[in-house]
């Protein structure tokens, strides 16, 4: 997840962007930053795609408060915040549901055990765990 240095040659630039990029609160501010990539520099590398798609998560994560996402091959966890806006129901249901999949750590932590070997099928489980815990507080 970068901006490669042979994709924007100017270090500077390079910096301002990731500055942007991280000060970004939407998914329409960073459509905006791909949409003037694309147009100033070309295509987006697989590593910069990557770059925004964390972004896009880190924003729902943000608003979901949720402080910490981990993920490997074998599953990883979240970690909610003490004011977070996940509703306990749906939480509840989430675990109930998939208890193969899905435990509760303590209150604060959500661990899932998914096999995920390629980095994509690990941007789909996170994506679509967020989905379900935004579903009620329409995000």
């Amino acid at each position: 997840a970068l901006l490669p240095d042979d994709y924007i040659l100017d270090v500077h630039s390079r910096l301002m962007l990731y500055k942007r990029i991280s000060s970004t609160t939407n998914d329409n501010e960073l459509r905006e930053i791909q949409v003037e990539l694309i147009d100033r520099f070309g295509l987006l590398p697989q590593e910069t795609k990557n770059l925004f798609r964390i972004t896009s998560i880190k924003h729902l994560a943000s608003k979901l408060g949720i402080e910490r996402i981990n993920t490997s091959e074998k599953g990883g966890f979240l970690v909610f915040n003490d004011e977070n806006n996940v509703n306990p129901v749906t939480l509840l249901k989430l675990v109930q549901s998939n208890e193969d999949t899905f435990k509760l750590k303590g209150s604060h932590s959500l661990q899932f055990k998914i096999d995920t070997k390629k980095i994509e099928e690990r941007f789909k489980v996170v994506e679509n765990l967020m989905k379900d815990l935004a579903v009620e507080n329409k995000f």
